[in-house]
């Protein structure tokens, strides 16, 4: 809102508000320091680092606080702040706030992962489990539609170079950093070991001594060399416990 920027990090089970360098606690903050002669303007609530509530923007003298310049302003040192933290993320990006405000951000956005869809309405009295609840469903309908679109991938080089279910495959590739798109099967384990020095995998029917779930691993090689991992629940979706989409 023009009183209030928060930011929070989402899984399918909650929100975790986090703090983002550069990003304004408010519209009244941009522009308390927009033009010197404007910081007349202001009055102070609560401190604003530890509450919803920052400094409120009269705007006598200087325009009206819900202009389109200044919300341009406000929202353009959002947009900075968020790419500083997202990058080249592919991580869906969700706007909660009114319609106006919408609109100017997304004038303004240089981030690709902002979604077209957002909640509309002033978020400032929600509280994290209440904004949850809201957001949720267009972020779990968004990651479906990309994990149908990149499974159609998948399929599409399946049989090339490019694409594999051979889990000890997607084992050396993942370690090289080469998986574009990893896919797994919910509650799936495959037990063994993985021995990157010497690319070597053993697998077993059931787990011994030393073992580790050789998808999960596959899955967190993926994520740290920045590839994209797609959970089904039902193994047709998926050739074996496990496929992959390669860089290269």
């Amino acid at each position: 809102s023009m009183n209030s920027c928060r930011v929070f990090l989402g899984t399918r089970d909650a929100l975790t508000r986090v703090s983002v360098k550069g990003l304004p606690d408010s519209m009244g903050e941009t522009l308390r320091y927009d033009d010197p002669e404007r910081q007349l303007q202001y009055h102070t609530g609560t401190a604003s680092r530890s509450g919803d509530r920052a400094a409120m923007y009269h705007g006598q003298g200087v325009g009206k606080d819900d202009s389109l310049g200044n919300k341009r302003r406000y929202l353009k040192q959002v947009d900075r702040a968020l790419h500083q933290l997202l990058g080249t993320s592919a991580t869906p990006l969700l706007f909660i706030g009114v319609d106006s405000l919408f609109a100017v951000l997304r004038d303004v956005n240089t981030n690709t992962s902002l979604l077209d869809n957002f909640v509309a309405g002033n978020p400032d009295s929600l509280k994290p489990h209440e904004l949850h609840r809201k957001v949720w469903p267009l972020v779990e309908n968004h990651l479906a539609e990309h994990a149908h679109s990149a499974l159609g991938r998948y399929r599409e080089y399946s049989g090339t170079d490019i694409a594999s279910s051979d889990l000890r495959v997607i084992l050396n590739r993942a370690f090289q950093g080469r998986v574009e798109t990893l896919f797994t099967v919910a509650h799936e384990q495959v037990w063994g070991q993985y021995t990157p020095r010497h690319d070597k995998v053993v697998l077993h029917d059931e787990r011994l001594n030393g073992d580790e779930d050789l998808v999960d691993l596959a899955a967190v090689y993926t994520l740290l060399k920045g590839g994209s991992v797609y959970v089904f629940e039902e193994e047709s979706e998926v050739d074996g416990p496990a496929a992959a989409v390669f860089r290269y």
